[in-house]
């Protein structure tokens, strides 16, 4: 395996290709990497390693081959970066390198914030399941026609039937953040919702996974912009009698351990992961009703927790857009990726002075 001494930059050239890290360490790799030995005299490895993770998608259109892709070393040499004067390399290196610490410590403040909420609604839900009257899904569901009710079969939604706009489909994929995402819909004709009447759901319902990726549960958001949705295949859905329950009360228990342990006592084990009888499942749960007062204190508190999780998020989002495009734009400006031509060996040389440019990875580094 090759040798790549400490302070290189490794980049995946097969699989994960344009990842890229500086190993701390001298390393051997395997042949799914690179290692690009950099010349420090021209440039160093933090400032190159941003420059790469910056340009990762341009680095992924080299790619080849169709059953194993792959970015061979002569086009990875090859391609262009922008290589701005040294001191200028040093500050975009020193912002961004602590822009990325922020996201770090951000990332970590998420987690311990996901680790207490989880916390606090076992110790919530578990006390409240032996100090409160326990009822079924059955009894706090609404009197309307369908309020618990699975999507409909497949065959009765194809691809065939999706349109730019219209009626919003729920699938899992609007599950995946909490509590609902509202991006990522696929769209049915008004006439085709009303055919598929018992699958509808509305703002205040609760969405769970029943084939698949099970545990996932979403409710609709009240203030949302659709009034109507359409809940997919792999997708069951809860409404809920609001004299008796509040909505988010009932999203939250499915969303503590005690709830995810009651949606998981009926799966089947073999083949696709799948609630056994789902809505038949759901409907014999058994959940604690305290005073609907007490329910919406509860459902306040978490919401707390989890406006605060979502604050982080976008602090995050926001830093790392800033990472990716708005100190390198402002600094460099647009760069220009060049049509490579193929070389051989090792490459030196490259402008160490005056203006912004670009140059070849292979001309500044000391071996590829």
């Amino acid at each position: 395996m090759p040798h790549i001494p400490k302070d290189s930059l490794i980049v995946a050239t097969r699989v994960s290709i344009g990842n890229v890290a500086i190993n701390k360490i001298d390393v051997a790799i395997s042949q799914d990497l690179t290692g690009i030995t950099i010349d420090k005299s021209k440039t160093s490895e933090e400032y190159l390693y941003w420059t790469l993770l910056r340009i990762k998608d341009t680095i992924r259109s080299y790619t080849q081959g169709s059953t194993i892709q792959g970015l061979t070393r002569e086009d990875l040499k090859n391609i262009k970066v922008p290589f701005p004067p040294f001191l200028e390399q040093q500050k975009i290196s020193s912002i961004l390198s602590k822009v990325d610490e922020l996201i770090q410590k951000t990332d970590q403040i998420i987690e311990q914030t996901q680790r207490l909420k989880k916390g606090l609604l076992n110790k919530l839900f578990s006390k409240l399941v032996n100090d409160s009257p326990r009822v079924t899904v059955e009894q706090i569901k609404s009197s309307i026609r369908n309020a618990i009710s699975m999507g409909p079969f497949g065959s009765n939604i194809k691809t065939d039937n999706f349109v730019p706009s219209g009626i919003p489909v729920i699938r899992g994929i609007n599950l995946t953040k909490e509590p609902f995402n509202m991006e990522g819909f696929v769209f049915i004709t008004e006439k085709k919702a009303d055919e598929l009447k018992s699958a509808n759901a509305f703002p205040g319902d609760i969405v769970f996974t029943h084939r698949g990726t099970l545990g996932q549960v979403g409710i609709i958001p009240e203030g949302s912009i659709y009034r109507r949705f359409v809940i997919s295949q792999s997708q069951m859905k809860l409404t809920c009698d609001r004299s008796k329950v509040y909505p988010l009360f009932v999203y939250y228990f499915f969303k503590s351990p005690v709830g995810q342990k009651a949606l998981f006592e009926n799966v089947a084990r073999t083949g696709v992961p799948a609630i056994g009888q789902p809505t038949t499942t759901l409907r014999k749960i058994k959940i604690p009703l305290p005073s609907v007062d007490e329910q919406q204190q509860l459902a306040s508190t978490m919401e707390r927790i989890e406006g605060l999780t979502e604050s982080r998020r976008s602090y995050r989002d926001s830093l790392g857009g800033f990472a990716a495009f708005g100190i390198a734009a402002a600094v460099i400006g647009p760069v220009a990726i060049a049509t490579p031509v193929l070389a051989q060996g090792n490459m030196t040389g490259g402008n160490t002075t005056g203006g912004n440019t670009t140059e070849a990875v292979g001309q500044i580094s000391e071996e590829v």
